[in-house]
């Protein structure tokens, strides 16, 4: 790993732990379920609140509300994050590898998969691009393998 790897990756972990209160940030070179190597270093972590709802979760929710109930309270879960520099070309194919190397969610020996109604297994792979332009400033982006339902309006 280059110096400026490494550069890049701390700048995204201090940003994750400063800015944002993320919690049990973890580095992976390796994916810890499948064992493949990661074509670039990649972060574990907490947020403080949940980053994605799945639109059939967000809709029974709203139906809820409309019958006057109240929504099961969304727990954060545990993301990936991918560091990139602004300047860096992605492609299409490179996101791919890296969707191919990670396992759905950040593996955590606690966590009963079977739980997740909204995050079975069918449901696919997520990680936040965390894009770190020249000026330090860090901007994140949820990116999806594969097509994702759209949201109601």
């Amino acid at each position: 790993m280059s110096g400026d790897t490494k550069t890049l990756v701390q700048a995204v972990l201090d940003n994750l732990s400063g800015q944002h209160d993320w919690s049990l940030l973890e580095t992976h070179k390796r994916c810890a379920t499948s064992g493949l190597s990661l074509p670039r270093t990649i972060i574990s972590g907490l947020p403080p609140r949940r980053l994605y709802v799945h639109p059939d979760e967000q809709i029974q929710a709203l139906e809820l509300e409309k019958s006057g109930g109240n929504p099961p309270p969304r727990t954060p879960e545990f993301e990936w994050v991918l560091p990139v520099f602004m300047a860096e070309a992605w492609s299409l194919h490179d996101l791919a590898d890296v969707f191919a190397s990670l396992s759905r969610l950040p593996a955590r020996n606690n966590d009963d998969e079977s739980s997740r109604r909204w995050n079975s297994a069918k449901c696919g792979k997520r990680l936040l691009l965390g894009i770190v332009h020249n000026d330090s400033t860090v901007l994140y982006y949820l990116v999806h393998d594969g097509t994702v339902k759209p949201r109601p309006n």
